[in-house]
């Protein structure tokens, strides 16, 4: 597991070193940062175990982009192991997960030249570490309010994606979203953006805004 972490931590550090565009700058840097320092933790802290809470959840998200030049839609069903507790304090408990996603994307795209190369559905696997900040102060009897945050990595089917030249199947895949947890369910939104940091141009992005439900078992 500790070697495991620390790949995990060096594909970070490429990752924030090969983040030039403004986009990566900016809107990801959070959970780039927020993601590397608590696997730090993580790896220097020994595990603690909190056996009152269930540890896997399934989830579904529902997806789309909202950009005046993309039709993209996608459902995800993830299946999430909940590691431990870093911290858990009177004022807040942040934990940590591992994911391990299917996506299935498709686009309503119309108005296609015939010259035109065109996906207009495909496949996206992922892994990816979670973590989740819960708000003790804003508890709730069974309601618990978080906010969650993870950088993992991402197998796409094919390289096109609409009219996008994508150049690599391997993604990085940024997370950021909040929620809340009400007994065994979940609900949340959640922000993903793929991109391969310029490893091969082009590199155009896909950013989805989802909605999200699920349940621990």
């Amino acid at each position: 597991m500790i070697i495991k972490r620390y790949i995990i931590i060096l594909l970070l550090l490429v990752y924030t070193a090969n983040a030039t565009t403004k986009r990566d700058l900016i809107e990801m840097r959070t959970a780039v940062f927020g993601t590397l320092f608590t696997l730090i933790y993580y790896t220097l802290n020994s595990e603690k175990v909190d056996n009152s809470d269930k540890k896997y959840s399934l989830l579904y998200l529902k997806g789309k982009e909202f950009t005046s030049n993309t039709f993209l839609h996608d459902d995800r069903v993830t299946l999430s192991r909940e590691n431990s507790y870093i911290v858990n304090n009177e004022y807040f408990k942040l934990t940590s997960s591992f994911e391990f996603s299917a996506t299935r994307w498709n686009s309503k795209i119309k108005n296609i030249k015939k010259s035109e190369e065109v996906n207009l559905s495909g496949y996206i696997y992922s892994f990816t570490p979670m973590f989740r900040y819960y708000f003790k102060k804003l508890w709730v009897d069974n309601f618990k309010p978080f906010l969650e945050l993870g950088v993992g990595v991402s197998l796409m089917d094919s390289t096109l994606v609409e009219k996008r030249d994508k150049s690599t199947r391997f993604q990085f895949n940024d997370n950021i979203g909040a929620g809340f947890t009400y007994g065994r369910y979940i609900v949340g939104y959640r922000f993903i953006h793929y991109s391969n940091l310029g490893i091969k141009k082009p590199n155009p992005s896909i950013d989805l805004h989802h909605i999200y439900f699920g349940f621990k078992f």
